[in-house]
Order: structure tokens, then C-alpha cells, then sequence
């Protein structure tokens, strides 16, 4: 929660990662998304994959993955490793 500093409170955004997707090349791919639920944040990429026109195999749901921002530190989302 923060404050906006005239006494109202806000819930603070959830980060999530996605990197079970298909992009313009045949390379590993990641996205960053920002939302209040995994649900939610599932829904953002959906919208955003098909906006670039970024089709997904039939079936795919997407594996988003939570950042949790209580500790401060580095995380590898994809090294180059296959």
C-alpha cells in the first residue's frame, strides 16, 4: 500500500514475467507486465501479443511468473542457455 499523501490509500502493482511465448524470431522471448493479479496480467499479454500480431499455438496459456519486490536483488529471467 502507499499513500498518496492526502490520506487516501492505494494498492501497490503486482510485476509478473511471461517467457512461454512465441516471438517475431525463434528465439527465447520475455515480457514484463505490470497488474493487480496473475489473471489480470495474462490478460495484458494476450491484448499486447495480438496488437504486434504475435499469434500463440491454439491452447497456449501464458506462465506468468511473480516478481516479488519486497527485497531488493537481481533475478535472471533468461541467461542464453538452451
Amino acid at each position: 500500500m502507499w499513500s498518496n499523501g492526502k490520506g487516501s490509500k492505494k494498492a501497490m502493482k503486482r510485476v509478473f514475467y511471461c517467457t512461454n511465448f512465441e516471438g517475431v524470431y525463434p528465439t527465447r522471448v520475455c515480457a514484463i507486465v505490470v497488474a493487480d493479479s496473475p489473471k489480470d496480467a495474462a490478460r495484458f499479454l494476450r491484448a499486447l501479443l495480438k496488437k504486434r500480431e504475435l499469434k500463440q499455438y491454439k491452447g497456449w496459456k501464458p506462465d506468468m511468473v511473480e516478481v516479488y519486490t519486497e527485497k531488493e536483488g537481481a533475478i535472471m529471467i533468461n541467461d542464453g542457455d538452451y
